[in-house]
């Protein structure tokens, strides 16, 4: 009896025992899956967070529409200003006397294609326009006997991107120019994270009808230039239009356009002599390797346009080729 009463608490501590342990272990596993859930949860909460942010932060807005820029019918006929002058042999705008018509040019687009896409999914796109200008002078002083040129400027069509409303860079030829010139001038458009290798290439065939007499000391004559414009561009890209420059070129615009031109020569010609270029030379090429905003002005610094100076266009709204 003694002994039975002294076996009797070593099982009770044994049964405890076994009993303390089991307890101990449950706890355990609660908490193993316990963590699993607040590791998925934490990846719930990060997901749906990221999603919010997708969702709820503002989405950048392409330029065309920040500025609310008038998108019409490729199909119509545009116009804006040009100026006519008078030029020497030599290449010199000159004033002879002769008295120039206010007048316009027209354009009309035509001939849309899109070729298919290289191996590098690179597409050429291309489109043509024929501008029309005619010009009128009067001249009653006939003391200047040196022959002379008569001509015009013009602000032409403007090939730009709609996300971000940059003038897209161009080489510009003549048609009749060697092949090994005629080579397309890449732009790099960045919008929303992903950068597009945008070519333009511009090339031109112009004639002139022949001056005519219309009455005594008033001449007028017929110019017609065809440009085609060739667009190499990522297949599918949708950012891809024209603008048209409504005032077009006035006397005020054409005289700071010459300023613009003559110092820029006479900081090349001062950079042939001394062997090196200037500070403001080098601003200036800078400027003429950066793509500009549609509305920022290429011919004052501090310039911007109106929204309604500029009537816009789909490029791929040109009237097909036959």
């Amino acid at each position: 009896m003694a002994n039975k009463k002294k076996d009797t608490p070593k099982k009770a501590n044994a049964q405890k025992a076994t009993n303390a342990k089991s307890e101990a272990e449950k706890p355990k596993k609660k908490g193993g899956a316990g963590k699993v859930v607040t590791i998925i949860s934490a990846l719930l909460l990060v997901i749906i967070g990221v999603v919010l942010f997708l969702v709820l932060s503002p989405k950048p807005v392409p330029y065309v529409v920040a500025n609310e820029l008038e998108v019409v019918s490729a199909k119509n006929t545009f116009k804006n200003r040009i100026q006519p002058y008078t030029m020497s042999l030599d290449g010199e705008v000159i004033d002879i006397g002769n008295e120039f018509k206010e007048t316009s040019a027209s354009y009309k687009f035509y001939d849309y294609t899109v070729s298919e896409p290289d191996e590098k999914g690179i597409e050429i796109i291309s489109f043509k326009y024929d501008t029309t200008a005619q010009i009128t002078f009067t001249r009653k002083d006939y003391s200047y006997k040196e022959k002379y040129y008569y001509t015009y400027s013009l602000i032409r069509p403007i090939v730009f991107d709609y996300y971000t409303g940059e003038q897209y860079l161009r080489n510009s030829v003549n048609s009749d120019a060697p092949d090994s010139d005629k080579t397309l001038k890449i732009n790099d458009i960045t919008w929303s994270g992903k950068t597009y290798p945008i070519g333009i290439l511009v090339e031109s065939e112009s004639e002139w009808d022949g001056k005519e007499e219309i009455s005594k000391d008033i001449f007028t004559d017929t110019n017609r230039t065809t440009t085609t414009v060739s667009i190499s561009a990522p297949k599918g890209y949708d950012g891809l239009m024209v603008a048209i420059f409504n005032p077009g070129l006035t006397e005020e615009l054409f005289a700071k356009n010459r300023e613009n031109s003559k110092k820029l020569e006479d900081l090349k010609e001062q950079a042939e002599k001394t062997g090196e270029k200037s500070e403001e030379l080098l601003k200036l090429e800078g400027q003429q390797n950066t793509a500009t905003q549609l509305l920022k002005s290429t011919a004052y610094e501090d310039l911007y346009y109106e929204p309604s100076d500029f009537t816009v266009i789909w490029v791929n709204d040109i009237t097909s080729a036959e």
